[in-house]
């Protein structure tokens, strides 16, 4: 028969808990500074345009139809990031069309990261003094500060792991009701930002498993337990497969959407096979990185931390000193498959680091007189080889290591430049073309967007015409993204008039890989 220790829940620290003055300093001074690197990068034209397009998606929402139309949200990407932007775009029109309601959602997150980091160091046994150092030393990270100031949908991927990772640390020490819940609807709030947040999912569900089997040891409580975890995210993930149905008339059309097929090593990969490779690929670095956090803060890193930090030394390599294995990635870079070091790492990864290094700091930091290092060592090397990875990235040729001083003067980490984009949408508003608008090529609601020509436009994602556009009358004329180096203006318009059925007329001026034309009778 089972011991009374070994059917305990884990030990729960002596939490400190951050008084409410303290939370509302830190929320505050991270969203601030979040605010103002953020503004400044708009100033310097330094966008993502992810989070650009979930800000045009809202906009669609309120502005493209007489009425509110959620139809009009983007059934291919998540769609919590359009859904809280929705507010901004109803109360900031022209903030939203200029692109500004992205640092604005971006601060808000990062003070909410903070906020919830810091009360999560001190429950896990940090003073004060160390908790800000350490919450200072994650906003000036590049990384975490690029993610916040262009507001991309990976910070808000960071917000959500990060509580579902306090969370349902909280519940393996006292096995709370509500430290369950939270985690699920963390979790469920995470598979409607990225797809591949079914990795945390089933790692959590492992943990919860493996917990509740050692503690209560009978599968009646095991059941009772999965299912209170699982329903909320069934029910979250639930909705947008349901809304897929209703207004697509396809409940997978999310995971069937038309994106074109790319060349690779392996021949054409369509979007589901990059999905599932992405899958396949981060996969063994996330569970174990998971594991290294969730089984080292529990008091077992010889069963868990130890094992996993192992399979993440040969990623973490490769993040450090990707100089050593450039040629290699190089090569996988030119093919768009997800191998490492990839974009779709630094989320999932940041928030797995900022926990791990809190628990290795709480416990090394106020127990200098143990006796036995191995659980401290084993934290606290794991933490700082995954922090200093989250330093370095490809970034081109000559630059290997994140200098987070850019951001400081509006150039924060992982933004590209909007400046052709906004010419481009510029000489659209002088023009004023009347009518509909006819935009193919990406990223063309950008164009759109900062021109304010919501209510009249059709979007097409490539330069060439879809098979079903034929019939498709638009007053305003076509304006189309082209490749110099890969497709003549000429071959461009042919293909364009033999599909619409009009004659097109180039109306003079282009510019950021972008041309005009207008549209006459049929020919």
């Amino acid at each position: 028969m089972a011991s009374a220790e070994a059917l305990a829940p884990l030990a729960e620290p002596k939490p400190l808990a951050p008084s409410r003055l303290e939370s509302v300093v830190v929320f505050v001074l991270a969203a601030a500074f979040v605010a103002l690197v953020g503004a400044l990068a708009v100033t310097q034209n330094a966008v993502d345009w992810r989070a650009l397009a979930a800000v045009s998606h809202a906009v669609d929402v309120l502005r493209q139809e007489d009425s509110v139309n959620l139809a009009l949200i983007g059934f291919v990407e998540p769609p919590l990031p359009s859904l809280l932007q929705l507010p901004f775009a109803w109360l900031m029109p022209g903030l939203a069309s200029a692109g500004q309601t992205v640092w604005m959602l971006g601060a808000i997150v990062a003070g909410l990261t903070l906020y919830m980091l810091n009360a999560a160091c001190a429950y896990l046994g940090l003073g004060r003094a160390f908790r800000w150092a350490f919450c200072t030393l994650v906003l000036l990270n590049p990384v975490f500060l690029g993610l916040m100031a262009t507001g991309v949908p990976d910070g808000l991927y960071v917000f959500l792991l990060l509580g579902a990772g306090w969370a349902l640390l909280r519940w393996q020490h006292r096995e709370a009701l509500r430290d369950l819940i939270g985690c699920s609807l963390f979790l469920g709030l995470a598979t409607i930002t990225r797809y591949d947040a079914l990795i945390p999912v089933i790692v959590a569900t492992l943990v919860i498993t493996t917990q509740t089997l050692r503690t209560a040891g009978r599968w009646s409580k095991l059941e009772g337990t999965l299912i209170t975890f699982l329903l909320p995210i069934v029910y979250i993930a639930g909705l947008w497969v349901l809304a897929n149905l209703l207004i697509m008339g396809d409940a997978w059309y999310f995971w069937r959407a038309a994106w074109r097929a790319e060349p690779t090593l392996f021949g054409q990969v369509t979007a589901q096979q990059a999905v599932v490779g992405s899958v396949l690929a981060l996969a063994p670095l996330l569970a174990a990185t998971w594991w290294a956090f969730w089984g080292g803060a529990s008091g077992r890193p010889r069963l868990a931390a130890g094992p996993a930090l192992m399979l993440l030394s040969p990623a973490a390599a490769v993040l450090v000193a990707p100089g050593w294995f450039r040629p290699w990635l190089a090569r996988a870079a030119e093919t768009d498959l997800p191998l490492l070091p990839a974009p779709d790492l630094f989320a999932p990864l940041l928030a797995a680091t900022l926990l791990l290094s809190a628990a290795a700091l709480g416990d090394v930091v106020p127990l200098f007189s143990r006796k036995s290092y191995a659980k401290e060592v084993c934290l606290a090397g794991g933490a700082v080889l995954l922090a200093v990875g989250c330093l370095f990235t490809l970034g081109g040729e000559e630059r290997i290591y994140v200098d987070p001083r850019p951001a400081f003067v509006g150039l924060p980490f992982g933004a590209d430049n909007a400046s052709a984009t906004k010419a481009v949408a510029a000489r659209l508003q002088a023009e004023d073309p009347k009518g509909t608008l006819i935009v193919a090529g990406w990223p063309g609601y950008a164009v759109t967007l900062y021109a304010g020509r919501a209510k009249d436009k059709v979007l097409f994602p490539d330069a060439s015409p879809p098979a079903d556009v034929g019939g498709l009358h638009a007053d305003g004329g076509l304006l189309v993204r082209y490749e110099l180096s890969i497709l003549e203006a000429g071959v461009a318009r042919d293909k364009w008039e033999k599909a619409l059925g009009v004659r097109l007329t180039y109306d003079d001026w282009w510019g950021g890989g972008w041309m005009h034309y207008r549209m006459e009778e049929s020919p």
